[in-house]
C-alpha cells in the first residue's frame, strides 16, 4: 500500500495520507521489515498506534508526515536497522544525489514492483520546483522535491511514505506528485529536517 521508514525499535514514519484512514484502528495495518520482495519473506509487526502531524492538510499535503508505533520491538540485523533522520541543520545543496526506495508501480497507473527498487534522483532548487507547480499546487516549506533525467527516474504510485536518503541520512519522505517520472514535474517529499523535532517529541511520547 505504502512505504515506511524505520527510525526505532518501535517507531516507523511514513506519510500522513498513506495512514489518515487507518488512525482510528490502528490494528487494521501491519508493517513489514527486512525483505526485498513485496509477498513474501521479512517479519511483520502489528501497529498501536498511528500519529499523524496535527497540522497534516490533504488538500495541499502539507505536514505529510505520520509517527507509526509497533506493538512490540522489532528484531534489527543486517537488514532491518534505524535510520538517522536528518536535523533542522543539515546542510542539502541543490543537486545533492539522493536514493529514493520502494515497492511502486514502475510507471504511472501500471502495476507494483515484486521486488525492492531504487532510483537516484538529484535535489532540485525550490523555486525551480514552484516554478514548475506554478498554478498547480503550492511547494511550502516543509518540502522538498528531487528529479532525475536521462532516464526519467522517480517515485511512484505505491512509493508514498518511503524513504528518500543521502549519505544514510533520511532527508525525505515520498508525499505528491504530477504523474510519475514526468521531466516537467520533480517528485515532491516531505522535508525531515524541517519536522525533526516533532519527530523527536512524538518519538520520545510514544515510542
Amino acid at each position: 500500500m505504502c512505504g515506511a521508514v524505520v527510525i526505532g525499535s518501535r517507531t516507523l514514519l511514513t506519510a500522513a495520507h498513506c495512514v489518515t484512514t487507518y488512525i482510528s484502528d490502528p490494528s487494521i495495518l501491519r508493517v513489514t521489515v527486512g525483505t526485498s520482495y513485496r509477498l513474501s519473506g521479512g517479519k511483520s509487526y502489528d501497529l498501536k498506534r498511528i500519529v499523524i502531524h496535527e497540522s497534516y492538510t490533504s488538500a495541499t499535503l502539507e505536514n505529510d508526515i505520520a509517527l507509526l508505533v509497533t506493538r512490540s520491538d522489532m528484531s534489527f540485523s543486517k537488514s532491518v536497522k534505524a535510520i538517522n533522520i536528518a536535523s533542522k541543520n543539515f546542510n542539502l545543496p541543490n543537486g545533492t544525489e539522493a536514493l529514493v526506495s520502494g515497492f511502486g508501480t514502475v510507471s504511472y497507473e501500471g502495476s507494483p514492483s515484486d521486488v525492492l527498487l531504487a532510483a537516484k534522483v538529484n535535489i532540485v532548487p525550490k523555486e525551480s520546483c514552484k516554478r514548475s507547480y506554478l498554478g498547480i499546487a503550492s511547494i511550502a516549506d516543509g518540502m522538498v522535491c528531487a528529479s532525475a533525467n536521462n532516464p526519467p527516474r522517480d517515485a511512484c504510485q505505491g512509493d508514498s511514505g518511503g524513504p528518500l536518503v543521502t549519505k544514510n541520512v533520511l532527508i525525505g519522505i515520498v508525499s505528491w506528485g504530477e504523474k510519475c517520472a514526468n521531466p516537467v514535474y520533480p517528485g515532491v517529499y516531505t522535508r525531515v529536517s524541517e519536522y525533526e523535532s516533532w519527530i523527536v517529541s512524538r518519538v520520545n511520547t510514544y515510542g
